[in-house]
């Protein structure tokens, strides 16, 4: 059987090849992996988008190389095991379709691991969901990450008033802070120290944005956003090209930009439907999710196995090594 080989799984051959690849006269290059939630290409500026502004993730595009033809799964959680392992999520039977679950039998063999291996620091920050962090709140050491700054998925909020675990601890201060917020300034500071020390990083930003806030806490309603509702998903849009900014700013800042590859795709399509507030009579209120694309109304299609569904960014940038403007059409 043919199987279309998914940008996920795609991604993790390419890293792990990497260092292999690099002789010993040679700097390892810091890799900086984006995973926004819930974003098609129909969503993103330099892919035709024009309902959303993206004009950071536009010129990692602009500087660098775009695939015109990114695949993800249609969902979230058997994208994010396909990209920490390399393999279709089925290979792992239940193991690796099950929400909020790991294949046991993966743990040692991840890409965090490899990268540990080949002599990276290692970090992660923002949405995990491969482990209920409350029942196990060192599974990222073992599966290759030094460090994790993570929300609790299924606990609590995810962008205003958070609850966030940090190497194995819940954060005490991180109810009045914005989520995205604090996932960008821990890669942040974990880059910075590991440049200090150094070592090459390999700093994984699976990012909160821009999945809605509350599907997962139905029966508790997480604090609403300034204006007496969440955020809608245009406002979720900005707010996560503004997060890749901010991580793009500090490599510049750093000096290292010229020494750090960037790659940004997402998990899957565009949701058809996004939360927003919360009527008198307690029900969830999920405006449609519609996006222009090249001149056409294209529905968010999250769960379809169609493009709207599947089809996702997937952008490259290291300058002086890739070369600007590339468009990729395999």
């Amino acid at each position: 059987m043919y199987l279309i080989k998914p940008a996920c799984c795609f991604l993790t051959g390419l890293l792990l090849l990497m260092p292999v690849g690099l002789n010993a006269a040679e700097t390892k290059p810091n890799i900086v992996l984006i995973m926004a939630d819930d974003v098609g290409s129909d969503a993103i500026g330099c892919y035709g988008g024009r309902s959303y502004p993206t004009p950071h993730i536009d010129a990692l595009a602009k500087g660098g190389m775009k695939f015109n033809h990114g695949y993800a799964m249609p969902v979230c959680h058997p994208t994010r095991v396909c990209l920490m392992t390399g393999r279709y999520p089925f290979r792992f039977g239940k193991a690796g379709s099950k929400w909020g679950d790991y294949p046991s039998d993966a743990e040692g063999i991840s890409i965090g691991n490899r990268m540990q291996q080949a002599g990276y620091a290692t970090a992660v920050a923002g949405k995990w969901q491969l482990c209920m962090m409350k029942n196990d709140k060192q599974h990222p050491s073992r599966v290759g990450f030094d460090e994790w700054c993570l929300f609790g998925w299924h606990e609590g909020g995810r962008y205003h008033h958070p609850l966030i675990y940090q190497n194995g601890a819940l954060r005490d201060d991180a109810s009045s802070l914005y989520g995205p917020e604090v996932y960008a300034d821990f890669l942040i500071d974990f880059m910075k120290r590991s440049h200090k020390a150094g070592k090459p990083f390999f700093a994984y930003y699976p990012m909160a944005l821009c999945h809605d806030v509350t599907d997962d806490l139905k029966n508790e309603h997480v604090a609403y956003y300034k204006y007496g509702r969440w955020m809608t998903y245009a406002e979720m849009m900005a707010s996560m090209d503004d997060m890749v900014g901010k991580v793009v700013a500090s490599l510049n800042e750093m000096g290292v930009r010229d020494n750090t590859l960037i790659i940004f795709t997402t998990d899957n399509g565009t949701p058809g439907a996004s939360y927003l507030t919360v009527n008198e009579n307690g029900k969830m209120v999920r405006p449609k999710v519609v996006s222009v694309q090249n001149d056409k109304i294209v529905p968010g299609g999250k769960g379809k196995l169609d493009d709207t569904g599947t089809r996702v960014p997937l952008i490259a940038n290291w300058p002086g090594h890739i070369k600007a403007g590339t468009e990729v059409d395999d």
